[in-house]
């Protein structure tokens, strides 16, 4: 009698592990345990040569800062060997793209690992455009959940770099403290406290309304509505209003149709000028906003004049800056940099928020 309660006991157990070892399998395919919405952030890795498939199918050369595929990805419809699939959201609202095509970030049985790609971005011009031609990759590893897979990942360069840096953070909060006590958790999102913080995390402090450089040039917080501010990868975004050096502004070819903006690019502040834009509505900037990308409007090459240092702070105050000059593989990827903050580390801006903000600046 007592065997045979033994044995019932034992397959009873049995049983409970298997019902609990199919849970959790299951739970795992149907995406439960997996975060709806992640920020990610690259190093500050380089790639002097990416090779860039064109509209047209060419294969072209382009610079390539992984920090330009900072920001909020969210989890697709569609899994890849029973994981999700992460796509890359626009850098003002964190919404879908509708014309830019977003970067992935997804598992590849083949090479045992996440691997974050690109489809029109190839390690070579003979290279196709599969979902595991990856620019970066974990090492090995069987792990369902990317927020679980350690950072130190492998970048392409050119040449396989082991040195490469990737971390993930789940947008989706549980208890204030997720929310920097800046704000309530609310439903899994957080609300931040009034006016005074911002960001996904409630992590950013209310932006200055007006910055001013040393040589006294002013910038203005770019606004959309009362309640909107425009940003870049999660970041305010300023306008340049007056001050600029004649001298300055003669060497960069700035003139007064041009739209001058301060904005945030994933690591670094770019300096960018929008050759006779400054009378564009406001509905054109919005659009321009929620389709901007720093890598596919080639936002360096093309649009800044001076770039700050690597950055994590919420605002371009008290960080170093350099104005550009010769650009050229000479000088590096960010062309010849002639130093703004004297001496360094001194910062180039500060906050003057006696300003009163009218509605809207773009």
């Amino acid at each position: 009698m007592t065997s045979l309660f033994l044995k019932g006991l034992y397959f009873l157990n049995l049983a409970g592990m298997l019902a609990g070892l199919i849970m959790v399998t299951t739970n795992q395919v149907t995406g439960r345990y997996h975060c709806d919405s992640i920020t990610v952030a690259f190093g500050d890795d380089i790639w002097d040569d990416a090779m860039v498939v064109t509209d047209s199918g060419e294969v072209k050369s382009q610079v390539l800062l992984f920090s330009y595929f900072n920001g909020v990805y969210r989890r697709g419809k569609t899994t890849q060997d029973g994981r999700p699939v992460y796509i890359e959201q626009n850098k003002f609202d964190s919404g879908p793209f509708q014309s830019t095509i977003p970067a992935e970030i997804r598992y590849c049985a083949s090479e045992r690992a996440w691997v974050f790609s690109h489809r029109n971005i190839r390690k070579s011009a003979k290279s196709t455009g599969d979902s595991c031609q990856w620019l970066l990759k974990s090492h090995e590893t069987t792990e369902f959940n990317l927020l679980q897979v350690p950072s130190d990942w492998i970048v392409w360069k050119g040449t396989l770099d082991p040195r490469g840096t990737f971390s993930t953070m789940c947008n989706r909060c549980n208890e204030e403290t997720d929310c920097n006590y800046h704000g309530q958790c609310v439903e899994g999102s957080c609300a931040c406290d009034g006016e005074e913080w911002f960001g996904v995390r409630c992590q950013h402090k209310k932006p200055c309304k007006r910055i001013v450089g040393r040589e006294g040039a002013q910038w203005i917080l770019g606004i959309v509505d009362e309640n909107t501010i425009y940003r870049s990868y999660d970041l305010p975004l300023y306008v340049y209003d007056s001050g600029l050096n004649s001298t300055t502004a003669i060497r960069q070819n700035v003139t007064s149709e041009d739209m001058i903006a301060l904005m945030f690019s994933g690591s670094r502040w770019f300096g960018t000028v929008q050759k006779g834009k400054k009378n564009e509505t406001n509905e054109y900037w919005i659009e321009y906003s929620r389709e901007f990308h720093s890598f596919w409007d080639r936002a360096y090459s093309e649009l800044t004049r001076f770039v700050s240092d690597p950055t994590t702070k919420s605002s371009p105050i008290a960080v170093d800056f350099y104005e550009i000059g010769e650009r050229g593989y000479q000088y590096g990827p960010f062309g010849q940099l002639f130093p703004l903050s004297d001496p360094e580390g001194s910062g180039y801006f500060i906050c003057d928020d006696t300003y009163n903000l009218t509605v809207p600046v773009l």
